[in-house]
């Protein structure tokens, strides 16, 4: 069963759940045809260097928290995680896992890192292509897998209202 908004099934350790096309600002491709499917849409660069995806999101306390990516890539293309505006972790998404298409998603997991109570920035870029990004996830564990975060399925999508499918686990604040 897919997570809607705001819904964990590990109560206390996933803070936030953002689906990819999620971003609020940003220049990446949102595909759910070539490398992505409807069940799992997905972010990349088609190709392009130079790319970013910013998010924003709420959190209930201040502390060290876990950045976990599940992604996709045929190279190794890690993705650096600027968050709230401070120095850049390279270190997300680095490995390769097969190729680039969802059935090659994996997890990667980095961190902790200091967020803050309240509004949070999280941006991704990369000065080269993209690996193929389905979900971010801010947890306070540092395991995560498809059982606490699982997969979109065609009638999830279908049947959620348009703002549920690319909603986050607190309400999005533009600056």
């Amino acid at each position: 069963q897919p997570l809607d908004a705001g819904e964990t099934s590990a109560p206390g350790k996933v803070q936030a759940v953002l689906w990819a096309e999620s971003f609020v600002r940003g220049d990446v491709v949102v595909d759910n045809s070539k490398l992505g499917t409807v069940n799992d849409i997905v972010i990349h660069s088609e190709g392009q260097s130079k790319r970013s995806a910013e998010y924003s999101f709420n959190l209930p306390a201040a502390g060290e928290y876990y950045v976990h990516v599940r992604y996709a890539s045929g190279d190794a293309r890690p993705i650096s995680a600027i968050i709230n505006y401070k120095r850049p972790h390279p270190e997300l998404a680095g490995a390769p896992t097969g190729a680039f298409k969802t059935e090659h998603l994996a997890w990667s997991t980095a961190g902790p890192f200091p967020f803050k109570k309240g509004k949070n920035n999280l941006k991704l870029s990369r000065a080269g292509p993209w690996p193929s990004i389905n979900c971010l996830v801010i947890s306070s564990d540092s395991a995560i897998s498809d059982a606490v975060v699982p997969r979109r399925s065609v009638d999830a999508v279908a049947a959620a209202e348009p703002w549920d499918v690319y909603a986050t686990a607190a309400p999005l604040t533009f600056a």
